[in-house]
């Protein structure tokens, strides 16, 4: 009987540590997602940053130029160059800040 007995004990304490260690690889597992959706929060605000300069940039001297345009029939064509510059070069950024995106989704979408 002594024996039936410490076989249901040990039974029931083996399903407990189980449930323990179980809660706990649940906990950890939930701090390290939520850990994971800082991260990604910040990255994405991050570069919602690198891409909203550039493109504030190359809107902004856009308009100027549409501006410096109308504003003058005969066009001041160093001004309109170097706007024209600045809106290429912002461009590029922008280019490349996007492909620099997309290049860490697809390999994020790989894993």
């Amino acid at each position: 009987m002594d024996g039936i007995i410490f076989d249901i004990l040990q039974t029931q304490l083996s399903i407990a540590m189980k449930g323990i260690r179980l809660r706990q690889e649940l906990q950890n597992a939930l701090q390290k997602a939520e850990e994971a959706n800082q991260l990604k929060s910040r990255f994405l605000s991050m570069v919602s940053h690198e891409l909203r300069t550039p493109l504030n940039l190359i809107v902004g001297l856009s308009e100027m130029a549409l501006r410096e345009q109308e504003r003058s029939q005969t066009g001041s064509t160093e001004v309109l160059r170097k706007f024209q510059e600045q809106i290429y070069i912002s461009g590029q950024h922008l280019d490349r800040l996007i492909r620099d995106v997309l290049d860490l989704a697809s390999s994020q979408v790989a894993r």
